[in-house]
């Protein structure tokens, strides 16, 4: 939580990116001076770095091979991410907007803790069992088939519309390039999982910080139901990450 206060995702990711523009330029100072190594390490770099192997009269190295092969990998990681983005985006553009009495009333509550609603269609149906929201242009909330009473209501969208607004869904996607860019790094699934929980934890401290603190206990009773719901649950899209939604990430 101290963390959540100081730092921020926008940061961390720029972070993130800063390592990935020295990855692919690296600097050679000419004030500096190479330290001369022997033995071992000095037999693999001359082989895998300076050896060189004529392939179809191209002259490569194997540190050549191996960081093509990487790359393409990479690309294909991310080809197959749009992929199946475009696949969900597709089959949720199939389902018919949803509409209630309930839902009128709770969107003009959420319009009083948030005068401008960003632009967002809502469904409704059971291809989860948590509430998430999609979509980069059109944005999308999924919400499951099941009955809420007009508070659990009011919770779920407006922690739903504080991520929209807060762009954490932009973050998400961009983490998830990024991962799938640089697929073999070992520990990119705990950076993918920290970097969530912390986009958690802003967004309950913002809705929080525009409800009235005895609503505290019932706004995270709200959320501790929707990760119990999800425990059970096998949806594609949760297991996928391509929507975001709070079903594993409560601190």
């Amino acid at each position: 939580f101290y963390f959540s206060s100081i730092s921020d995702v926008r940061r961390v990711t720029f972070i993130y990116f800063l390592f990935l523009i020295r990855l692919i330029f690296p600097l050679d100072l000419k004030i500096t001076q190479g330290i001369p190594f022997r033995g071992l390490y000095t037999s693999f770099y001359n082989f895998f770095f300076l050896q060189k192997f004529e392939i179809s009269g191209i002259h490569i190295s194997p540190f050549s091979v191996l960081f093509l092969t990487v790359l393409i990998i990479s690309f294909i990681r991310i080809f197959l991410y749009i992929r199946m983005y475009c696949q969900i985006a597709r089959q949720l553009n199939s389902y018919s907007p949803y509409d209630s009495p309930q839902l009128c009333s709770v969107l003009k509550k959420i319009q009083e803790v948030y005068p401008n609603l960003p632009k967002c269609s809502i469904y409704r149906n059971n291809i989860t069992q948590v509430p998430l929201a999609v979509g980069i242009l059109n944005k999308k909330i999924i919400l499951p088939e099941i009955t809420y009473s007009d508070s659990e209501f009011f919770y779920v969208l407006l922690h739903e519309y504080t991520h929209l607004r807060k762009h954490d869904l932009l973050k998400k996607y961009f983490i998830d390039l990024g991962c799938a860019f640089f697929w073999w790094i070992p520990f990119r699934k705990f950076i993918i999982r920290d970097i969530e929980q912390l986009i958690e934890i802003q967004c309950d401290q913002t809705v929080l910080q525009n409800l009235h603190p005895a609503d505290t206990y019932a706004y995270m009773s709200t959320l501790i139901n929707a990760v119990k719901r999800s425990s059970h649950s096998s949806t594609k899209i949760g297991s996928k990450s391509l929507a975001f939604c709070f079903s594993h990430n409560i601190t």
